[in-house]
């Protein structure tokens, strides 16, 4: 039982990133997060923190995410199936991390824009017909 669970886990993350592939190539997407919401994600900033760090900017690196050297120690757990317990301390770390980057005005990073988001346009576009 556990294995067909394990399969159709693998089969909804191969649709998952098969979309994202799809949207990346065809609508030039590079956040689905901020495509669909138009504000940044949770990760924004992530690959360019990577990005500087490779270039050994620190500083810059923690500058585009301050959370980025917690990402191949999520991976490692998550691969590793350790304990749930600490994946919550890494989501509410993001999720905190988030929230103060939204709040704060001078982060460049992070935005808000909802009316470049496609739900808003949607939602907005549907409005103006009646």
């Amino acid at each position: 039982m556990g294995h067909d669970i394990r399969k159709q886990n693998v089969k909804e993350e191969i649709l998952f990133f098969a979309i994202f592939a799809i949207l990346l190539y065809f609508f030039d997407v590079k956040c689905l997060f901020r495509y669909f919401f138009g504000i940044s994600c949770p990760g924004c900033g992530m690959t360019r923190a990577y990005r500087s760090l490779l270039h050994l900017d620190i500083i810059s690196a923690f500058n585009y995410h301050p959370l980025f050297w917690t990402v191949p120690i999520i991976l490692y757990m998550y691969f590793r199936k350790v304990n749930d317990r600490y994946l919550i301390i890494f989501i509410i770390m993001f999720i905190a991390v988030y929230i103060v980057r939204l709040l704060n005005v001078n982060d460049s990073v992070v935005t808000i824009n909802f009316e470049n988001g496609l739900i808003y346009k949607i939602l907005f576009g549907i409005i103006k017909l009646h």
